[in-house]
């Protein structure tokens, strides 16, 4: 019996690799024939600058872009996309972009507006098999990219892998099923170990306010949002101080209902901090309204793709994005974004 049953799952396990080789076979055969006989192959020659938060990892993948298309010069050209590198409790670990992100969903909206084409970084040998075409390596800085046409088919066509996308469906549930069917806020709160010494430094250099606290936040939210009493807290819950996780979970007036990406269990322990982070961003793009603030780059990428999908997809709704650390306004109320598509990074508190 044992000796069927370990025979039965080698069989198993050799179909299972047969059927992904042929996948991945299948996919290098289309990019060869879209790179052709004559293209060039632009790579990344350094990607150990991808080791920062998933949204530091997208403006440094536009910027990436931005270089690689300066050296495309014909559709026969391809660029490889770099891997990301995990930080923190994954320092070193590598992420290919496919891991995260749907590729055929980046590749239509690179090619659609910027007439690139893009491949996985798992597929470039595949795609130069026999080593004839011309490489182009890049080294590219940490020089953060401002809004612009290549950030904004990046974000255009940002959607979920199939695991992920998998996830984000039970995710979806949960929070139907916990919060109930209707409207819900997604609040960023950066209220980090990490960020909160950051901003500190920030304070003592500037002689300004940057630091927030969730007891900071939570009343800007209900005074200026309060008829949406279903709240998704955007934030990596088990960095926060014991008091900061409290208050931002527990801290609501009555009749709140507040879920967390955490509290809701929705995700598996194979999936990393990075893939924690992508779901919040994807969760955040579904709720009714988003409150970030100015100097986080996961708030701005949020508040650019809602703007970018609801211009495209549902043109008269407006996004309804919202800050909650704009002195202009002494802190008392959150501040609308209009049109966050005008900065990536950077103080927008000029709403009305």
């Amino acid at each position: 019996m044992k000796i069927a049953y370990w025979g039965y799952l080698l069989v198993l396990g050799s179909s299972c690799l047969l059927v992904f080789s042929s996948i991945v076979e299948n996919r290098a055969d289309e990019v060869w024939g879209l790179v052709g006989d004559t293209g060039k192959v632009v790579v990344d020659e350094d990607p150990s600058c991808l080791d920062h938060g998933l949204c530091n990892k997208l403006l440094y993948l536009a910027r990436y872009l931005s270089l690689a298309q300066a050296e495309v010069q014909s559709t026969d050209d391809i660029i490889v996309l770099p891997c990301f590198y995990g930080f923190g409790e994954q320092h070193g670990r590598v992420y290919h972009v496919g891991s995260l992100f749907n590729i055929g969903a980046l590749s239509s909206a690179l090619w659609a507006d910027l007439r690139i084409r893009v491949v996985d970084s798992r597929l470039r040998r595949k795609v130069d098999r026999d080593g004839s075409l011309a490489v182009v390596r890049l080294h590219y800085n940490r020089t953060l990219l401002q809004r612009g046409p290549v950030t904004q088919a990046l974000l255009k066509g940002l959607a979920p892998s199939i695991p992920l996308a998998e996830a984000r469906a039970q995710c979806a549930a949960r929070v139907r099923e916990q919060l109930g069917v209707g409207d819900y806020v997604a609040v960023h709160l950066r209220v980090e170990r990490d960020f909160l010494a950051y901003c500190l430094k920030r304070e003592r250099l500037t002689g300004q306010r940057h630091c927030f606290h969730a007891s900071d936040v939570l009343p800007q939210v209900t005074r200026s949002l309060p008829d949406t009493r279903r709240i998704l807290v955007i934030g990596d819950i088990a960095s926060m101080a014991e008091e900061e996780r409290v208050t931002a979970l527990e801290g609501w007036p009555s009749g709140y209902r507040v879920v967390s990406t955490e509290t809701l269990g929705c995700l598996s322990s194979r999936f990393r901090y990075i893939h924690r982070a992508a779901m919040d961003f994807f969760l955040a793009l579904d709720a009714s309204a988003f409150v970030g603030l100015t100097s986080s780059t996961f708030s701005n990428a949020v508040m650019s793709t809602r703007q970018l999908h609801r211009s495209r997809l549902r043109p008269s709704t407006p996004p309804h994005n919202y800050v909650y650390n704009c002195a202009k306004y002494h802190h008392e109320r959150l501040v609308p974004v209009p049109d966050a598509r005008r900065r990536f990074y950077g103080p927008p508190c000029d709403g009305p």
